[in-house]
C-alpha cells in the first residue's frame, strides 16, 4: 500500500510507493475528473496542458512536498476546476511518485492497475494515461452530491458510476448528502436513477430523517411515497417527525403526521416532537404539534418539560405561548429544580421575570433549600437579585445549612448584596420571626408556642404577604396548618398576588389539605389577581381528584379569570374528557 509522507501538506495527502518515471525526472500529476484520465508528464508541459483552460478554471500547487531526497517528487500539481470546488475534495487527489503500477498486487485498489498508452493531449504531445479506477480517487458522486454539482453528478452516472457509493466516515450515500446540502434536485435525480432511498448511514439516519430536518416538503413527500417507514428511528431513537420537530416547517410535521407518524414517540433521551420544538424554539411547530393533539405536560427521562426545555434555552416565545397555555412554570425536574432556579443559575433576568409573572414560586427550595434568591446571591449576581427582589421573595427563609439570603451574602463577602438585602429584611417583631421560622421548619409545637407568646398567627411578609399559613399550605404541612387554623390562622387572607392558601393548596399540596382548607370555610370561588380560581388552577394542571373534590364544595364551573376562560373552556381545549364530563355534570357550559 502506499505510505503517507504527510498527512496535511496544505490540506493534500501525499502518497510514495515505486518509481513511476523511467527517467526519475521531476514531474507533474494532472487528475482530470471531467474527463476520466489521470496524467504524468513533465512539470514543464503542466502549463501546455492549462493552456486550454481559463485561469479560473484550474488550481496549480506549486512545492507541495519540501524537499528531502527531493529528486523525483512532485513539483507542480494540476487539477481541472470542474472537478474541484472546494478544500473537501483535495481529498479526491492522490499524489503518486515513483509508483511502478505495472507491478501492483491486483486487489490494492479492488481494480485492475495498468498503464495505457498514447492518449492525445494538446496536439501531437503523448502523455502516459494512467487508468483512473488505479488511483484512490475517495468517492466523486458523493463530493459532487454534497457540493451541489447537478451537471457533474448527471456525467458521473452516465459514465456508470456506482450510484450507491458511500462515504467512508459517515456512511452516507448520494442521496443523503444531497439532501443534508438541501438540493431537491439532485435528491430527485438520483431517486430517478434507482439509488437505494432506503439506505441508512452510521447513525442509523435514512434520507427521510435528514429531509424531515430541513424541511424539504417535496423531498420528504417522495420519500413516503417510496416506502420509507415514517417512524423509522436513528441511533438515538429519533424518528423523522422529531427531526422536523426541530424545525420550524409545520408543513413537513403536517405532513409526517398524516401519514402516520406518531406524536408521543421518545427517544433515548426520552423527548418526544413537542419537548424537542420547546428546546429548539419552534414556536409554531410547538403550537401544531399541541392542534395535533400532542401532550404538552410529557417530561423526558431527566423530568424537564417543555416549560423547562423552553426556559434554559432562552426561547422567551415558545416559554410565553406555554405559559399562556397552562403550563405549570414550577414543575421540578428529578434533580429537584424548577424552571426558575434553573435561569437564576444562568443569570437570565429576562426568562426569569417572564417566569415570575406567569406565577413561578420565587420561594421553592432546591435539594439542599436554596430558593432562588440564595442562588442569585450566592453567584454574586446583583442584577438578579435587584430583580427577584422586585416579585417580593422571602428574604428571611433558610436553607439546609441555616441561612438566609443575607447570611449567604456576609459569608461570602459581598458588601452590596448585604446592603441590598439588608434593607429588605426587617419586616416582623421577634415573636413572629419566631413563628415564621418554626412555620418553615414545620414544627408545629414551635410555632403553637410562639403564637400563645404573642405572635400574630396572620402575621404578613411585606414582601410577599404571605402569613405562615401559607407557608405550612406550600409545603404541604398537613398537621401544622391544621393547628394554626386551630389558632386563629385566617383561611381566606390573601397575599400580594391576591392568592388565598386553598389556591396554593391546589397547585403544591394534595387532596387532604384542600379538603382541611374547605372545611375550615376557605372560599372556593376566591380569585387571584389574574381571575384565577382553585378550580382553573386545579383543571389546567388536569387533576380530576382536585377538580371533584371543589365542585363537590361548590366551585364555579363557569367562573371566568381576567382573560374570559372558564374553567369549562379550559378542560374543552385541552381534550380533557374526564375533567368535562364533571365539569357538566356541576353546570358547566362552553
Amino acid at each position: 500500500m502506499p505510505v503517507i509522507l504527510n498527512n496535511d501538506i496544505n490540506g493534500w495527502n501525499a502518497f510514495s510507493s515505486k518509481a513511476l518515471s523511467s527517467n526519475g525526472d521531476d514531474f507533474g500529476i494532472i487528475i482530470d475528473f471531467a474527463g476520466g484520465g489521470v496524467y504524468e508528464m513533465p512539470q514543464d508541459d503542466v502549463k501546455t496542458y492549462l493552456s486550454k483552460f481559463a485561469p479560473q478554471d484550474a488550481f496549480i500547487i506549486k512545492e507541495l512536498i519540501p524537499s528531502k531526497n527531493n529528486k523525483g517528487f512532485t513539483k507542480m500539481i494540476a487539477v481541472d476546476a470542474s472537478a474541484l470546488y472546494n478544500k473537501e475534495e483535495l481529498n479526491h487527489l492522490v499524489l503518486l511518485n515513483d509508483l511502478d503500477l505495472a507491478n501492483q498486487s491486483q486487489n490494492m485498489y479492488s481494480y485492475q492497475s495498468e498503464i495505457r498508452e498514447t492518449p492525445k493531449v494538446d496536439g501531437d504531445k503523448t502523455f502516459n494515461k494512467i487508468n483512473k479506477n488505479a488511483v484512490v480517487l475517495d468517492k466523486p458522486l458523493i463530493t459532487a452530491a454534497t457540493n451541489g454539482q447537478y451537471d457533474r453528478l448527471l456525467k458521473l452516472l452516465e459514465n456508470n458510476a456506482n450510484i450507491n457509493e458511500l462515504n467512508p466516515e459517515t456512511l452516507d450515500n448520494a442521496l443523503i448528502a444531497a439532501i443534508g446540502n438541501g438540493d431537491e434536485d439532485i435528491a430527485n435525480l438520483l431517486l430517478d436513477k434507482g439509488i437505494n432511498a432506503k439506505h441508512k448511514n452510521k447513525n442509523n439516519q435514512s434520507a427521510l430523517h435528514i429531509a424531515s430536518n430541513f424541511g424539504l416538503y417535496n423531498t420528504v413527500n417522495r420519500l413516503l411515497k417510496t416506502g420509507l417507514p415514517v417512524n423509522d428511528r436513528d441511533n438515538g431513537g429519533n424518528t423523522p417527525l422529531m427531526y422536523a420537530a426541530a424545525s420550524p416547517n409545520t408543513y413537513v410535521t403536517d405532513l409526517l403526521i398524516d401519514n402516520g407518524a406518531k406524536l408521543e414517540d421518545r427517544n433515548s433521551d426520552g423527548e418526544t416532537p413537542l419537548l424537542i420544538a420547546a428546546r429548539a424554539g419552534n414556536t409554531k411547530t410547538v403550537d401544531n404539534l399541541m392542534k395535533k393533539g400532542a401532550n404538552p405536560s410529557v417530561v423526558d427521562n431527566k423530568g424537564n418539560g417543555a416549560v423547562m426545555k423552553a426556559a434554559v434555552e432562552n426561547n422567551k416565545y415558545t416559554l410565553q405561548n406555554l405559559l399562556s397555555k397552562g403550563l405549570n412554570p414550577d414543575l421540578k425536574n428529578r434533580k429537584g429544580y424548577t424552571p426558575l432556579m434553573m435561569t437564576v443559575q444562568q443569570g437570565n433576568t429576562d426568562i426569569t421575570n417572564d417566569l415570575l409573572k406567569a406565577g413561578a414560586d420565587i420561594n421553592a427550595k432546591d435539594p439542599i433549600g436554596n430558593t432562588p434568591l440564595m442562588t442569585a446571591t450566592l453567584s454574586g449576581d446583583t442584577p438578579m437579585v435587584r430583580e427577584l427582589l422586585k416579585h417580593k421573595p422571602n428574604i428571611q427563609v433558610k436553607n439546609k445549612e441555616d441561612k438566609n439570603a443575607f447570611d449567604l451574602a456576609r459569608d461570602n463577602g459581598f458588601a452590596q448584596l448585604q446592603r441590598i438585602l439588608g434593607q429588605n429584611m426587617k419586616t416582623f417583631d421577634d415573636a413572629s420571626i419566631a413563628l415564621f421560622d418554626k412555620a418553615a421548619k414545620n414544627d408545629t409545637d414551635g410555632a403553637v408556642y410562639a403564637i400563645k407568646m404573642g405572635a400574630n398567627p396572620n402575621a404578613r411578609d411585606k414582601n410577599t404577604g404571605n402569613t405562615p399559613l401559607f407557608t405550612a399550605v406550600a409545603n404541604n404541612y398537613l398537621y401544622l396548618t391544621q393547628s394554626l387554623i386551630a389558632n386563629g390562622a385566617d383561611v381566606n387572607i390573601r397575599n400580594n398576588l391576591g392568592n388565598i392558601p386553598l389556591i396554593i393548596a391546589v397547585t403544591s399540596a394534595d387532596t387532604a389539605m384542600v379538603d382541611t382548607l374547605i372545611k375550615a370555610k376557605s372560599d372556593v370561588n376566591a380569585a387571584n389577581k389574574n381571575g384565577d380560581t382553585a378550580l382553573i388552577w386545579a383543571t389546567k394542571l388536569k387533576n380530576i381528584d382536585m377538580v371533584r373534590l371543589l365542585l363537590t364544595a361548590g366551585a364555579d364551573p363557569n367562573k371566568k379569570n381576567n382573560d374570559g376562560v372558564s374553567p369549562y373552556l379550559i378542560a374543552y381545549n385541552e381534550n380533557s374528557d374526564d375533567i368535562l364530563g364533571l365539569l357538566q355534570a356541576a353546570g358547566g357550559y362552553k
